[in-house]
C-alpha cells in the first residue's frame, strides 16, 4: 500500500508545527490538525484538538502542617497539593501507618488552580510514610516521613534526634522499611 497520509499542524500563527516521526505534536496550544488520506479530506476536517504537555511530577507542590511532625492530641493532618503546570495527570496519595489509626480524604479545592486538599487524622501515635505521586513518579519530597508522638517532651527530642543527625532516615513503604 502506498504511503499518501499527512498531516498539517496550523498553530496561532497558522503556521505548520513540528510533529515527530510518530505523529505525536509538540505544543501546548488548541492546533487544528487537518488529515489527508489519498487527498480526500476527512469529513469534519480540519479538527480542533487540545494538546497538552505530558506529566511532570518535579511541578507538583505539596506543602502544609500534615507533612510535618506533631503532638497527636493537636495534630493538624492536612496539606495541599498544587498540581498547576504539571501537566495532564492522576494524583495519588498513599499513606502507611499504624493500621486503623488514620482515614484519608482528598478534594479538589478549586477546579481552576489545580489545588487538592488532603486530610488524614491519627489517632494513634506513630510514624506516617506519606506517597504522593503525579502519573506514578513520585513528587519533589515524596515519600514524606511524618511522626506523630504522644507529648511536647516526645517532639522536642525528635526535633533535637533530628538536629544531631541521629534520625534514622528510614520510611515506611508497604509494611517494610526502605532508605530513602
Amino acid at each position: 500500500m502506498a504511503r499518501f497520509c499527512s498531516k498539517t499542524c496550523l498553530g496561532k500563527a497558522k503556521q505548520p508545527e513540528y510533529h515527530n516521526k510518530r505523529g505525536i505534536l509538540k505544543t501546548d496550544t488548541s492546533t487544528k490538525i487537518k488529515n489527508e488520506f489519498l487527498n480526500i479530506l476527512p469529513s469534519g476536517s480540519p479538527f480542533l484538538l487540545r494538546v497538552a504537555a505530558p506529566p511532570d511530577a518535579s511541578k507538583v507542590r505539596c506543602f502544609g502542617p500534615g507533612l510535618e511532625h506533631g503532638i497527636l492530641s493537636s495534630f493538624n493532618g492536612r496539606f495541599i497539593c498544587e498540581t498547576k503546570g504539571a501537566g495532564a495527570g492522576q494524583l495519588k496519595v498513599r499513606i502507611h501507618g499504624p493500621k486503623g489509626a488514620f482515614k484519608v480524604e482528598m478534594r479538589r479545592s478549586d477546579t481552576k488552580d489545580r489545588t487538592i486538599d488532603v486530610r488524614y487524622n491519627p489517632n494513634e501515635a506513630g510514624e506516617y510514610a506519606i506517597q504522593v505521586k503525579w502519573s506514578d513518579k513520585h513528587v519533589p519530597g515524596s515519600p514524606f516521613t511524618v511522626k506523630v508522638v504522644e507529648n511536647r517532651e516526645e517532639l522536642h527530642a525528635l526535633k533535637r534526634e533530628m538536629a544531631n543527625g541521629r534520625h534514622s532516615g528510614k520510611a515506611m513503604t508497604n509494611g517494610w522499611s526502605e532508605d530513602i
